[in-house]
């Protein structure tokens, strides 16, 4: 029985460090505990820098208090929310983003998703439909 559950720990740690989309862990305070390799990349960043860090900083000033207030209302363990925010790379560069949460009963999971190139394809839409 132990053996399967470390098997299964071990499983989790490679799925989540090798997975494709920007995975967060954080504390209820969106204290970040835990982040993967995409995230590293997405938000441009070193670990020793994003951990302990608050996911705040990396949304836009204009989008914080949204999130908070989001955050705010989050609850029930095992609940599931999304909304779209701008967020900010290590470098400033802005952008549009998909963030996905579940609710843990001490922690949050977080998915991030950039919505750029989606975003200016549906800009790109929109002029040539105007014309």
């Amino acid at each position: 029985m132990h053996d399967a559950v470390g098997a299964d720990a071990d499983r989790y740690k490679v799925f989540f460090a090798r997975a494709p989309a920007a995975l967060i862990v954080t504390d209820w305070q969106l204290r970040i505990l835990e982040a993967n390799a995409a995230t590293l990349k997405l938000l441009d960043v070193g670990f020793r820098y994003l951990i302990g860090n608050s996911l705040a900083a990396y949304v836009d000033t204009a989008d914080r208090r949204t999130l908070r207030t989001w955050h705010n209302h989050l609850s029930q363990p095992g609940a599931s929310h999304s909304a779209d925010f701008r967020l900010r790379r290590r470098t400033g560069f802005a952008f549009d983003a998909r963030v996905t949460v579940s609710v843990g009963p001490t922690e949050l999971y977080w998915t991030i998703t950039d919505r750029t190139e989606e975003a200016r394809a549906g800009q790109r839409l929109w002029e040539l439909n105007r014309k």
